[in-house]
């Protein structure tokens, strides 16, 4: 089973009729307001529906004898199926042709569905706000020193002292310094992302 083609709303039908990785894609435009045209389309959405009645424009017969292989339209792509059991009987040979194509369009939609989330959560951890988290300058940790009298402002330690963020990069605080506070490694642990 491979998908060889395409099929829109628009009547384009983009197909690849060969097996050879040169081979160009073949595109045909049907007509979209043809009624044959637009009911398969219709149907195709729900199940899949043989190709030549998109191609020919003839009514779509869902009790007629299929022949494998199967060229079948499903949610706008064009499979063809050559796996089906060869001792069936034409209507169980239809009836597995179409739960094979079901499963295969619909498994690789779920698979792109989870490979998009994977992407976006890995994007997200990289990256939470879509901002490059910029350092804090060199102006602004001496006046936080200073202000803060060289001090952890929690507990007065003077020693493992952090420039903190007091509303978190990662909920929009920035780096100037009304936002920046000293404390030391463990309090600064403590807060972690809080707003202090």
């Amino acid at each position: 089973m491979r998908e060889i083609g395409r099929v829109d709303h628009t009547g384009c039908v983009v197909m690849l009729l060969s097996r050879r990785p040169d081979a160009k894609p073949v595109e045909l435009s049907l007509d979209p307001s043809d009624a044959v045209f637009a009911a398969c389309l219709e149907l195709s959405a729900a199940n899949p529906v043989p190709l030549p009645a998109f191609l020919t424009g003839s009514a779509y017969d869902p009790d007629a004898a299929w022949t494998p292989p199967f060229t079948l339209v499903f949610k706008g792509r064009i499979v063809e199926v050559t796996n089906v059991s060869v001792a069936l009987t034409p209507d169980a040979a239809r009836t597995e042709a179409t739960l094979r194509v079901k499963k295969f369009i619909l498994g690789k939609e779920r698979e792109l569905r989870a490979l998009r989330m994977d992407v976006a959560a890995l994007e997200a951890v990289a990256d939470p706000q879509g901002k490059s988290r910029a350092p804090i300058s060199r102006e602004v940790k001496e006046a936080v020193f200073v202000r803060d009298a060289g001090r952890c402002l929690e507990c007065g330690a003077t020693s493992e002292l952090q420039f903190d963020h007091i509303i978190p990069v990662s909920k929009g605080g920035g780096n100037a310094e009304a936002n920046i506070q000293l404390l030391c490694a463990t309090c600064n642990l403590r807060k972690s992302d809080q707003i202090a």
